[in-house]
């Protein structure tokens, strides 16, 4: 196996836990707020978003790459499918620190007497840090991935239109 399939596996493996661990606390911190308020806050909603999106999508281009290509496996598909991901969990990591009581209550999450407010309060930073953490191995992947797609079209051999597994089959 090539060094780009490993490091896009790992990536999607990783993107993908992460995703289910924000996907995961999203719905708890919307559950606990609806408990209180019945409203629901943005981040949470764009956690959801994100952690659904990537959890459906990365491991089915993963099953069409390993099974035949498909559109969902080509280089430009990718490239374009995985930088709106990474935004939204950019967007979803933002959100949760721009929270305007986010530094007061993060500091005292054990002194909230209502149980629910206590895990809104726990679930925040964990939530931030992992949709963090997806948004830049996703990132890092695509700029990866885009200067190797670029590199190889210009010794004239277009990749654009080609599964990651299949460049790698042509020899540098």
């Amino acid at each position: 196996m090539s060094y780009m399939w490993i490091y896009r596996l790992c990536t999607f493996v990783f993107a993908t836990i992460a995703a289910l661990i924000v996907m995961a606390l999203s719905a708890q911190t919307t559950a606990a707020i609806q408990n209180l308020a019945h409203i629901s806050l943005l981040y949470s909603n764009f956690g959801i978003a994100a952690g659904v999106l990537t959890v459906v999508s990365i491991p089915l281009m993963l099953l069409r790459d390993c099974f035949g290509v498909g559109p969902s496996s080509v280089v430009l598909f990718e490239l374009i499918w995985l930088s709106v991901l990474w935004i939204l969990f950019f967007v979803a990591g933002g959100l949760t620190f721009a929270d305007v009581n986010f530094s007061e209550v993060v500091k005292s999450c054990d002194v909230i007497a209502d149980p629910d407010l206590r895990n809104i309060c726990r679930d925040a930073q964990p939530l931030g840090i992992f949709a963090i953490l997806a948004a830049i191995a996703l990132l890092v992947y695509c700029a990866i991935l885009l200067v190797f797609a670029a590199t190889r079209s210009s010794r004239k051999d277009s990749i654009w239109t080609k599964s990651v597994k299949d460049t790698e089959k042509a020899s540098y």
